[in-house]
């Protein structure tokens, strides 16, 4: 059994495509929010207290709407056979298992939940790409998963 993880992707080659994949993401839940939950994100503060909670609820809607299509989008892009999401494919780089074979549809779906935990500690899980060995992720390395240069 071999692993595939020598042809690892830049860094910052993934910065750049998590970027370029973000802001349709983020707007695309501004806009579901806001049309399926009624809700306004622009608040302004001097209106009241009513007015300040009802934007800070808009706001927890609008993140947990956005971090639930993200990890659809990002788990259906992974596992489909572009292996990546649009950002991905733009630079040139792809989702791989350890043998490298694209994930399947529940191996992307822990990757990508799992990157909450790469995330939560101040980002330490994704510098750890930039710093070990084999440029892996905390999520990645739980989901035994990769990303590499196409």
């Amino acid at each position: 059994m071999r692993n595939y993880i020598w042809n690892t992707a830049n860094p910052l080659k993934r910065l750049v495509a998590f970027c370029i994949d973000v802001m349709p993401v983020w707007i695309l839940g501004i806009v579901i929010s806001t049309w399926v939950f009624r809700i306004n994100p622009s608040v302004n503060p001097l209106e009241g207290k009513e007015a300040v909670r009802a934007g800070q609820q808009a706001a927890a809607i609008i993140s947990w709407s956005t971090l639930g299509i993200w990890i659809v989008y990002s788990t259906l892009a992974e596992a489909s056979p572009w292996a990546g999401t649009w950002g991905k494919k733009i630079m040139g780089i792809r989702v791989r298992d350890l043998m490298g074979k694209r994930p399947t549809l529940l191996r992307a779906f822990v990757r990508n939940v799992t990157k909450i935990l790469s995330i939560a500690p101040c980002c330490l899980g994704l510098l750890w790409a930039s710093l070990s060995k084999n440029r892996r992720t905390w999520h990645e390395l739980i989901s035994g998963t990769a990303v590499v240069d196409r």
